[in-house]
């Protein structure tokens, strides 16, 4: 077994070497005239290769595992014959006793120079005017595709993947690094950048899927994503930072933003992580940024993002507001998580914000959704939401249910139809209620929230639930224990509340559990006292046969039947005047001589 671990005098162990040489093949190749626009019988060009095959290194070096790559006829007539000489000349050495282990006084070893030969093998047939190119095959397609099986090679035969040189590149920081060096390379060289493969992809394609599968095997080989470099910045950091210079590059160059593909989705809902460098190479070739595969999808569909929504953005450049989405209007739903500065450029570059996707959800639709989507990932991140500063938890929590009115005001303002029904007949007054109404069991039955706990002058939470009268919300604080007598700054309950507001249905509901009927707030009047100075005929007689006291009378003296006859409302005087003649047998005094009016 050949010694793959031992160093020259450059401190470069084979490996190492193998990344050098397959660059200067390939340059060498170009230098002598190859074509590197040739493409192969599924119509890829080594542009592709280049572009694709880098992936597979990576993922060699980091899996290093055998994984033999077997020649047979694939292997172009240059090489298979470069390699046979080479092969034929070695064998006999080795089978005559040769120590493959041996090294010169450079400390180079037998497979060190093979590899760094193999170079100037090729070298020395190019000087011969050898032919480069053919019908059938391209010698530069070749050169990248074995630059993964010389890697291959090595490493089945336990090549130290982690080894160093003099300055401390490791084989893997070295693919990584001539990578783009050998796609520089082929621009340089007037490569055709908008030809297509098998697949309908150009180059630009391919850079886009390679980059993020690198990233992805790095980060799967547990790489180190906080490592910070000297200028204290991590991979996340140039990550944001060039993810929005990919979007500012398409955009600068008026790429096709409107165009939709197979599954009927715009750029803006679409993602995808690109490499910087690579592209802004690419584009100023003059590679066609419009150029789509046979799903439709251009470029930009794989650079566009999402992240975070910025409503304000979406509605300034006049979105149509009221497009009713799967089953829901825009104005109802919920975001697309995608960067404010990203949106702004689309816009900038003509993207129609209104377009929809098969669902008819335009952007808008999902612009509003992200602001839950963004909240859960920050909460899920906090193993303990009490230990963080109880001041921001509190702050944030009421900005959490204030929110949804700071939102809808947005959308009202810019004289959105809040009378729009989605395909169920709901209005958004019809879903909001019903949404609040569900928030109210998680607080009430969340450690037992305090339904009774009075703040300002308003009173108890019960009090927001009368003023808005809704029968749901009100059972749900009864249940969860709210005492429904619990008087509020001016010592009315609410009763008196519902009485003053006319409201039947919810006077019944609370009649029955436990009401005080003749509580008086500070001005003493009772809640028979608000019904009938207002007239409510009905409520008079339901709180009268709940044993109302028709003789109460409040500070200034005065009873109901005096604000009865005071408001002109015989309807309730006459139930009142039958109640006390059966009632009190005609011993009630009723203060007569004090009627300011006369009953018709």
């Amino acid at each position: 077994m050949a010694d793959v671990i031992v160093v020259d005098n450059e401190d470069c162990i084979q490996l190492l070497k193998t990344n050098e040489v397959c660059y200067k093949v390939i340059e060498l190749l170009i230098e002598a005239g190859a074509n590197v626009n040739a493409a192969d019988d599924s119509y890829n060009t080594p542009l592709h290769k280049a572009c694709a095959g880098y992936y597979d290194s990576i993922s060699v070096l980091l899996e290093d595992r055998l994984s033999m790559t077997t020649v047979g006829h694939d292997r172009c007539a240059l090489l298979c014959t470069s390699y046979e000489i080479c092969h034929r000349v070695i064998k006999s050495l080795i089978e005559a006793g040769a120590n493959v282990n041996t090294a010169d006084d450079a400390s180079r070893t037998t497979l060190y120079i093979t590899c760094e030969r193999y170079y100037k093998l090729i070298k020395s047939l190019i000087h011969e005017t050898v032919f480069v190119d053919n019908d059938d095959y391209t010698l530069l397609d070749q050169a990248c595709k074995e630059y993964c099986k010389l890697i291959k090679l090595l490493i089945e035969a336990q090549a130290n993947v982690n080894a160093a040189d003099d300055q401390h590149c490791t084989p893997l920081y070295i693919a990584c690094r001539e990578y783009y060096s050998i796609i520089e390379l082929f621009i340089k060289k007037q490569a055709d950048i908008t030809t297509v493969d098998h697949k309908g992809c150009t180059p630009l394609f391919k850079v886009g899927e390679v980059c993020y599968k690198v990233i992805e095997s790095l980060i799967k080989a547990e790489a180190h994503v906080n490592a910070a470099a000297r200028k204290r910045c991590t991979p996340l950091h140039v990550a944001c930072e060039r993810y929005y210079k990919v979007m500012e590059l398409f955009c600068r160059k008026m790429a096709d933003v409107i165009v939709v593909d197979n599954e009927d989705c715009i750029q803006l809902l679409k993602t995808n992580e690109v490499c910087y460098k690579v592209i802004e190479l690419l584009i100023e070739a003059g590679a066609n940024v419009n150029a789509a595969d046979d799903r439709y999808s251009t470029p930009l569909h794989k650079a566009c993002a999402g992240y975070y929504d910025s409503i304000s953005v979406l509605l300034e450049d006049r979105l149509s507001m009221t497009t009713v989405g799967h089953d829901r209007c825009a104005l109802l739903c919920t975001s697309y998580e995608i960067c404010h500065r990203v949106i702004k450029s689309l816009i900038k570059a003509g993207a129609n914000i209104n377009a929809a996707d098969s669902d008819y959800f335009t952007p808008l639709h999902f612009a509003c959704a992200g602001y839950y989507q963004v909240l859960k990932m920050f909460i899920q991140k906090l193993e303990d939401i009490t230990a963080v500063n109880t001041d921001s938890i509190i702050t944030a929590f009421f900005k959490a249910c204030e929110s949804c009115c700071t939102v809808i005001e947005l959308f009202i303002n810019a004289n959105v139809d809040v009378n729009v029904v989605d395909n169920k007949n709901r209005t958004p007054l019809y879903l909001i209620c019903e949404e609040y109404c569900k928030l109210i069991p998680s607080l009430v039955g969340k450690d037992a929230a305090h339904v009774n706990v009075v703040k300002n002058h308003h009173g108890a939470s019960v009090y927001a639930a009368l003023v808005k009268k809704h029968l749901d919300m009100i059972q749900l604080l009864i249940n969860a224990g709210a005492d429904m007598n619990i008087a509020n700054k001016f010592d009315r309950t609410p009763l008196h509340v519902l009485c003053a507001a006319g409201s039947f249905e919810h006077i019944e509901l609370l009649i029955d559990h436990n009401i005080i009927i003749n509580s008086s707030d500070e001005n003493g009047n009772t809640p028979l006292h608000d019904s009938c100075a207002l007239g409510y005929s009905k409520i008079v007689e339901l709180l009268i046969d709940h044993d109302a006291n028709i003789q109460a009378v409040n500070k200034n003296g005065v009873t109901p039947l005096q604000v009865a006859i005071d408001g002109g409302h015989s309807e309730i005087v006459d139930l009142l005047l039958a109640v006390a003649l059966s009632k009190y047998n005609n011993t009630v005094n009723f203060h007569f001589e004090d009627f300011s009016c006369q009953i018709n």
